[in-house]
């Protein structure tokens, strides 16, 4: 099961920022049950080999920079150089969620990202990849080339040279096939394979992703130059084609409606409606309904922020929080978190109920309903990670790693 790392999202704040919206809505998924419920006290506490931000950012980038990522009932730490060329240390360690203690821990080759899915570790670079076993820490394999995409399941889709991909099982690391052009986007379990950049406009096929199998290949053509696509878990895809934007039914390809939206240079998924952003610089979006293909409202595009979560019609810009009608675009109700000398904020996970903020030393849970404070904790420093798991909330501040759970009921 995916975890998103969903940690410093300082790429999604400057993208948000500058008046964009191509942040997904599971950037920052969580269970339900991974949020803790009540006011979260200390639990444990354990040293950790990384320093903070602000000694990186004091030492020139020079540091043992760390990054988290949370998953189900263990928080990993991957310590990296920060730059291309640097030595290490490069390493790989997994703390139990509920106690801190160290479950394993392995010096890696250099890396800078990583992914957890299923049951697997995943550390990259622009050069290859080394999948780790979740549970064990045993590496899995190492493989040459650049990490493009990933889902749920344990697929892994790498680069095979400059203009073809190729399939990878993150179980054993076989190669499950390979295919001329790029990934249009991968949703559930299959890979929308298009023309890839510098090549002439051709059809797209939808392959599935562990067989190759082709399913079905469109009758459209897709230009790598102008033409956009998005999916999302429900059976259907959304595919532009200049001034056009076509819904298709994955399973057969067969269009159920098109419409008319002049200029796209962009599309987005939320609830009920394809956002379609148009003109040359993408300032203004129109939500197009998803049942039948009728436009129903325009809004600037910078209003509009980025999606957290479908189920609360949760969004955020650069200000704050807010939830948005799909169906009329007026906003519900908004929390402001910036203002005058604030710090900046960081969603740290989203739920089904709550959603948790971290801004400077105070992290913040509110109610998904109305964005009413449901607990508010100050951890006594500035944070350097954060993240949720397994009804804990897990802070690094420099070279100590800590982790907060729900005060038990009053009463039992």
């Amino acid at each position: 099961m995916l975890r998103d790392v969903g940690l410093h999202r300082r790429a999604a704040a400057a993208t948000i920022a500058a008046g964009l919206v191509f942040v997904g809505p599971s950037t920052v998924r969580a269970l339900d049950d991974d949020v803790p419920k009540r006011q979260p006290v200390l639990a444990w506490e354990v040293p950790v080999a990384c320093d903070s931000d602000q000694a990186i950012a004091d030492a020139g980038g020079s540091g043992r920079h760390c990054v988290l990522a949370v998953a189900d009932d263990a928080v990993y730490v991957h310590e990296h150089a920060g730059s291309v060329g640097r030595d290490g240390p490069f390493r790989l360690s997994a703390h139990e969620v509920g106690t801190g203690a160290l479950r394993w821990s392995h010096d890696v080759g250099e890396s800078f990202e990583i992914d957890v899915t299923d049951e697997a570790v995943v550390l990259s670079d622009k050069a290859h990849v080394e999948v780790y076993d979740a549970e064990t820490g045993d590496l899995r394999f190492t493989r040459e080339g650049g990490l493009v995409e990933h889902n749920e399941y344990g697929v892994l889709v790498m680069e095979a040279g400059t203009q073809a991909i190729t399939a990878i099982d993150a179980a054993n690391g076989e190669e499950l096939w390979t295919m001329p052009g790029e990934v249009g986007a991968m949703c559930r379990d299959f890979v929308a394979v298009v023309p890839a950049v510098g090549e002439a406009a051709a059809p797209f096929a939808l392959v599935d992703h562990r067989s190759g199998r082709i399913r079905w290949e469109s009758t459209m053509s897709y230009d790598p130059a102008s033409s956009h696509m998005a999916c999302s878990g429900a059976p259907w895809m959304y595919v532009t084609d200049g001034d056009r934007l076509y819904e298709l039914d994955s399973f057969d390809g067969w269009t159920t409606w098109e419409t008319a939206v002049p200029g796209v240079v962009g599309v987005d998924l939320y609830r009920e409606v394809a956002l379609v952003r148009t003109g040359a610089d993408g300032a203004l979006t129109t939500a197009v309904r998803r049942e039948d293909g009728v436009a129903l409202w325009e809004a600037p595009t910078n209003t509009l922020g980025a999606s957290l979560s479908w189920v609360g019609r949760l969004r955020e810009d650069a200000t704050g929080l807010f939830t948005l009608h799909p169906l009329t675009g007026q906003i519900v109700q908004r929390v402001d978190l910036t203002g005058s000398g604030a710090p900046q904020f960081e969603v740290v996970g989203v739920s089904d109920t709550r959603v948790v903020v971290a801004t400077g030393s105070i992290v913040t849970a509110y109610g998904m309903n109305d964005l009413g404070v449901a607990w508010q904790l100050d951890v006594g420093a500035a944070l350097d990670d954060v993240g949720v798991a397994d009804g804990y909330l897990v802070v690094r501040n420099g070279d100590v790693l800590r982790g907060y759970a729900a005060a038990p009921r009053e009463g039992g």
